[in-house]
This record gives C-alpha cells, sequence and structure tokens, in this order.
C-alpha cells in the first residue's frame, strides 16, 4: 500500500493582502461614482441657473415689449421683480424710432449678474435685436 502525502502549503497571511486588494478596488470604485455623482448635481445647479437666467431675460424683454407697445417709453428707468431676481433697466432713445434697452439682472442668493442689450423699434412696435454681455 502507498502512501500518498497531500503537500500542505503554508497559507498564512494569505488573506491580508486579499482583504486589502478588495477593499482598494471597492474604494476605488467608489470614488469613481462618487466624483460622477458630485460632477453631475453641479453641472445640473449650473444648467438650474442659466435656465432660469435665460427665462429672466425672455420674461424681462416680453413685457417690456408689450408695455412700450402699448404705452409708450413711459419710464427712462426701472425694475423688474422675480421670485429670485431683479432685472434692471435703462431705455436710452437712439434715433427717433430706435430705443436702445439696457437690461441688468440679478439672480440668486449670490447674486449672479448678467447684462444685455436690446434694441426696440417704435415704428414696428417690437424688439429687433439682442445682444448678450455675460
Amino acid at each position: 500500500m502507498r502512501k500518498v502525502y497531500m503537500l500542505r502549503h503554508n497559507q498564512k497571511g494569505f488573506t491580508y493582502p486579499l482583504t486589502l486588494c478588495m477593499l482598494i478596488l471597492f474604494s476605488t470604485i467608489l470614488a469613481i461614482y462618487l466624483e460622477q455623482y458630485l460632477t453631475e448635481k453641479r453641472m445640473l445647479t449650473e444648467t438650474e441657473n442659466i435656465l432660469k437666467q435665460e427665462y429672466y431675460i425672455v420674461s424681462t424683454l416680453k413685457t417690456m415689449e408689450e408695455s412700450l407697445a402699448v404705452e409708450g417709453r413711459t419710464n427712462h428707468t426701472g425694475s423688474i421683480e422675480f421670485y429670485d431676481g431683479q432685472a434692471e433697466y435703462v431705455i436710452e432713445e437712439i434715433t427717433g424710432s430706435l430705443w436702445e434697452i439696457k437690461l441688468q439682472i440679478k439672480t440668486g442668493i449670490d447674486s449672479r449678474q448678467f447684462s444685455g442689450t436690446a434694441f426696440y423699434d417704435t415704428d414696428y412696435k417690437k424688439i429687433i435685436k439682442w445682444v448678450e454681455k455675460s
């Protein structure tokens, strides 16, 4: 009868490197997903701010266009209040039928400012050109 001897390997210390590799792998994957989440959250906040500014610009221009078409130029300066912002405007006459409207829009808690210039034609009773200055 032959005796079969099984080789015994020294397995002391095997679990520590394996556990360390798994921990490093898990931490790396978690860090990647966390960074992606934070980036998407920042992009969402920035997109909301940009869309809010654009909405305030369009609303201000439509309000100004309607009031100028109905009443004509009543005030040289004024402001329009929004829920989370304010639009200030100054109207200057360039020619007899062309007015320049300078807008200054402030939004948010940190008062982000946005400015632009619109040109209103009194013959057409419409804003004919809009120039943004960020």
